[in-house]
C-alpha cells in the first residue's frame, strides 16, 4: 500500500471522516478520491461518501468519506 494510502486509511480507522480540503490541508494529499477508490476497489474497504453542501449558498457541494462500521 502507498504511503498516502496508508495515511488515509489510518485517519478513517480511527473514526474520523475526510474531505478533501481536509485531506490536503493535514496530508498534502490533493488526489483524494483516487486513494478512496483503490482502498475500496483494491483493498476491500468499506467507504461510504456523504455529500455535503459547501459554505456559501448555491456554490455546490463537496464529498466526505468514513469507513463504514456497519459492514464488515
Amino acid at each position: 500500500m502507498k504511503p498516502q494510502t496508508e495515511k488515509i486509511l489510518k485517519h478513517m480507522l480511527k473514526g474520523r471522516p475526510i474531505t478533501q480540503q481536509g485531506a490536503a490541508q493535514i496530508y498534502g494529499i490533493w488526489r483524494l478520491s483516487a486513494i478512496i477508490h483503490d482502498l475500496r476497489w483494491n483493498h476491500g474497504y468499506p467507504i461510504v461518501t456523504h455529500m455535503l453542501p459547501n459554505r456559501l449558498p448555491d456554490s455546490g457541494h463537496h464529498a466526505q468519506y468514513r469507513l463504514d462500521k456497519e459492514r464488515p
